[in-house]
């Protein structure tokens, strides 16, 4: 790996950073896979949001786009813009994009886990009777879907 320039940046930022410089033949397949929701940091959401648009429509997803498409819609904010500075200085492997996108969708789906259990512990002790059954399928439902995003970037299913 090429070493940062400043702090050694998140697997968010790292993913940023591969997608930045990824051909976007090779982009759109792995962002339909990566959702915004998946990362943590809002910046870095953004500027998701940003290059999956500009793939999706087959401009180019470089910094400048990225910056100028943000600019565009009101959204370069300075989280955006300090996600978009680590993500384009973070040394990452273009190469390694779909291994860190599934690096970001595996740790949003632990958080994910994380806060079903807390919702199905609340709902125990606080949620009417009828409303548990569609709650444990609900949220077994969504993380069955986001399981299965998680295996596609891993190789083990086509999507």
């Amino acid at each position: 790996m090429i070493q940062p320039i400043g702090p050694t940046p998140t697997p968010e930022i790292a993913l940023l950073g591969a997608l930045v410089y990824t051909e976007n033949i090779n982009t759109t397949t792995i962002l339909e896979q990566v959702h915004t929701l998946d990362l943590d940091e809002t910046g870095a959401a953004a500027c998701l949001e940003a290059i999956s648009h500009l793939a999706h429509q087959g401009h180019d997803h470089g910094p400048v786009a990225i910056a100028d498409h943000l600019g565009r819609l009101g959204k370069l904010t300075e989280p955006a813009r300090k996600a978009l500075l680590d993500a384009t200085t973070a040394g990452s492997e273009p190469l390694a994009v779909r291994q860190l996108a599934a690096a970001v969708v595996a740790a949003s789906l632990r958080r994910r886990f994380e806060s079903a259990g807390k919702a199905l512990v609340e709902g125990a002790s606080v949620a009417p009777e009828h409303d548990l059954v569609p709650l444990v399928r609900s949220i077994g439902t969504a993380i069955v879907k986001h399981a299965d995003r998680l295996r596609v970037l891993r190789g083990e299913v086509s999507a």
